[in-house]
């Protein structure tokens, strides 16, 4: 190899690892910015304050979004999170918001529940959404999953499904975890009780049929019991008090 073409080869090498050198230990391309953005509005996020210890003095190029991406949504509320990062030192993080579904009361105090079972604080219940009175000596802890998918999904469609059948308002649902029922408490205060290892139709259905000497519309009841099973559909038992 000529001298001249071995000299350029040698600089070349030698500028190369110095580039590499300088691309993985200088502190230029050390992660020192945070951008957090909800739909496409910088904003802050008190539920990331504790990953930034995490993301921040990170190499550019060696951090894995992938990998924070799926750690950081596993401790925070959010439906959605992505990480992009922004050359040379900037990480942007775009989050999605959970749906709020409903108010949840437990012990005096207010959550709001999101579409994922959890639940976030909430000092004044939100007037265009149906309560959930939590009915449990436990104490909820903010951020907890309190519900899961199958008990979300079985709330919702039974609370649509009473007020098609009925054309009723409910004011509020008592869930009873431990018992595994709800109640369903309409305009007028009547408590209708579901068993919710049951299916909900089956069990409203007993309630439309009992109609109208089980008239809650007209006339208010303390509970109505949808929860006794039968199986011959002509002897189906409903339990209420005055």
């Amino acid at each position: 190899m000529p001298k001249k073409q071995l000299k350029i080869t040698s600089i070349t090498i030698f500028l190369l690892l110095a580039m590499g050198f300088t691309m993985f230990t200088s502190n230029f391309f050390r992660i020192k910015n945070i951008e957090i953005y909800r739909n496409n509005i910088q904003t802050k996020s008190p539920e990331l304050e504790k990953f930034k210890n995490i993301l921040l003095n990170q190499n550019y190029f060696l951090f894995n979004t992938e990998k924070y991406e799926t750690q950081i949504k596993k401790f925070t509320p959010f439906k959605d999170l992505k990480i992009k990062k922004s050359f040379p030192n900037t990480l942007e993080i775009k989050l999605k918001e959970q749906s709020i579904i409903a108010n949840l009361k437990n012990n005096n105090k207010y959550f709001v529940v999101l579409e994922n079972g959890q639940i976030t604080n909430q000092d004044i219940p939100i007037s265009k959404l149906i309560t959930i009175n939590y009915i449990s000596d436990k104490n909820l802890i903010e951020d907890s999953q309190i519900l899961n998918q199958d008990q979300l999904i079985y709330i919702k469609n039974a609370y649509f499904y009473f007020r098609k059948e009925f054309n009723q308002t409910i004011k509020e649902i008592d869930f009873l975890p431990t018992a595994k029922e709800i109640h369903l408490i309409t305009e007028n205060g009547t408590k209708i009780w579901i068993d919710t290892t049951i299916e909900f139709d089956s069990q409203i259905n007993k309630l439309k049929n009992a109609q109208p000497t089980l008239d809650f519309r007209k006339k208010r009841f303390k509970y109505i019991d949808l929860r006794i099973q039968s199986f011959e559909e002509t002897k189906q038992k409903i339990i209420y008090k005055d």
